[in-house]
């Protein structure tokens, strides 16, 4: 909690990263916040679990990422100012009654990160996990009916241009799932460095490189994703600029920008292991065939 504090309130915070704390209860909204970063980053593994066992789990992501969403939507709605809400996916205009539109608008947005964290996770488990070709059969499934909904609530049917405006093509389809590829890329990343600490010495070398390299791909499938220049605010400025600047007055250059990238993306790889690692060591233990194949690949680096 103390180090939470001490991120939302450090001057090189981006600013819209430091309004997610609501002032009328900072201390709660922290640790509402804290919640949802672990429910957000945690319930993909289950998902890739699940997925794994095939049969009529090959058609559970829909409804599975409906929950994740869900949750995700209760922690946030009470964690954050509403403003904020606001500013992701706009202020009601269909005049539906209670705050039902602003939530699909949200659960479609959400979605994206439940379909491109469930790929990265599949993709980082490939060798380990007992499953994995049903597991990514049931993703193409449910990524198949969730993405083109999720483009159009966001992008095509947008209640707001703060969304569309960053995306490079005023809200393209190929920057949409460049985005998407961002963030499989950090998910992957951080999956392979929370697997590599059960499997060896050996192994967390290449889990590093494959951090590595992930690292560089989000940034590049984000860079060409995103909108290299908006005018806005009496400023001309990236998608990236705006989005990791400490505030709008003091936009960082491009060398910042990837500075800030580099320790944003650290800290993404740091939240995903320490939230992951646990579930993944569960996830192995609860399948004698998944224990079998690290011990069996761990044998097999310590004979070379």
């Amino acid at each position: 909690m103390a180090l939470a504090w001490l991120v939302m309130h450090a001057d090189s915070t981006p600013y819209n990263v430091r309004e997610l704390v609501d002032a009328s209860h900072p201390l709660l909204s922290l640790a509402l916040l804290a919640g949802a970063l672990y429910w957000v980053i945690g319930f993909p593994v289950l998902i890739v679990r699940w997925l794994a066992r095939g049969e009529l789990y090959l058609l559970i992501l829909p409804p599975l990422a409906l929950v994740h969403g869900l949750v995700a939507w209760m922690l946030l709605r009470l964690a954050v100012p509403i403003e904020s809400i606001h500013d992701i996916v706009g202020s009601p205009i269909l005049d539906w009654p209670w705050e039902w539109e602003m939530l699909g608008r949200f659960l479609a947005l959400f979605s994206f990160w439940s379909v491109a964290a469930t790929a990265g996770g599949a993709l980082a488990a490939w060798r380990i996990l007992p499953g994995a070709k049903a597991a990514f059969l049931g993703w193409i499934i449910g990524a198949c009916l969730l993405i083109p909904i999720s483009y159009y609530i966001v992008v095509a049917a947008a209640a707001t241009d703060n969304l569309v405006e960053l995306m490079a093509g005023n809200g393209s389809v190929g920057a949409f799932l460049l985005i998407g590829i961002a963030l499989t890329g950090v998910a992957f990343g951080g999956t392979s460095s929370a697997l590599a600490l059960m499997q060896g010495v050996p192994r967390r070398m290449r889990a590093a490189a494959w951090m590595l390299g992930a690292g560089v791909l989000a940034y590049f499938a984000l860079h060409f994703g995103t909108e290299q220049v908006i005018v806005k605010y009496g400023q001309v400025f990236s998608a990236l600029q705006f989005l990791l600047s400490s505030d709008r007055s003091h936009l960082a250059g491009a060398g910042e920008v990837m500075v800030r990238y580099a320790v944003l993306y650290g800290l993404l790889i740091a939240a995903i292991v320490m939230v992951q690692y646990p579930l993944w060591r569960w996830v192995v233990s609860a399948s004698p065939t998944t224990a079998k194949r690290i011990g069996a690949r761990l044998s097999s680096a310590a004979a070379h």
